[in-house]
């Protein structure tokens, strides 16, 4: 059934299958520079991961509906001093999209806290990339009126499909 090829036909076919192949693999690491998305934010499902390497996981639902986790290592990076020694704060998102505009809010399992989230989706077509860039508000419950001004903190997002280089 299967007939061996020999000599530089052979091993042209070899090359060309390898080449035909490589994205298929198991490893992530391999398929770094094969995007399982392409660069488009017609489809933001999948994971992404911002500056601080917390990880997010975009579902599309109904409509302009998004749903979705978030997993966030700023608490313990800071509490450990890298993302790697300790466990991500856990929580659920649900939000919008429509065309490249995005928003949603994410309810953390382990507190009282909410973070909303709303930004743009960005396609670099030299690079062959997206991002999506956010603003954030963190609210934090407080119990009296005089610690009010300590439970909303604001920042910005970077998101990409590719984990960065964090910036503890």
């Amino acid at each position: 059934m299967y007939k061996t090829v020999h000599g530089a036909v052979g091993v042209r076919i070899l090359l060309l299958l390898s080449v035909l192949t490589a994205g298929f693999s198991q490893d992530p690491n391999v398929n770094a520079l094969v995007a399982d998305k392409p660069a488009s934010c017609d489809d933001i499902s999948g994971q992404w991961y911002n500056q601080l390497n917390s990880e997010v996981e975009f579902r599309h639902g109904d409509g302009f509906q998004l749903h979705g986790t978030y997993g966030s290592y700023v608490n313990t990076a800071q509490t450990h001093g890298n993302s790697s020694s300790a466990a991500a704060t856990r929580g659920r998102l649900i939000g919008f999209t429509k065309d490249t505009t995005l928003g949603f809010t994410v309810v953390w399992d382990t507190s009282s806290t909410m973070t909303s989230y709303t930004g743009n989706c960005y396609v670099d077509h030299e690079r062959g990339t997206v991002q999506i860039r956010a603003a954030w508000h963190l609210v934090e419950r407080q119990d009296s009126l005089a610690d009010s001004w300590k439970g909303v903190r604001t920042g910005q997002a970077v998101f990409t499909r590719q984990r960065q280089q964090a910036c503890f």
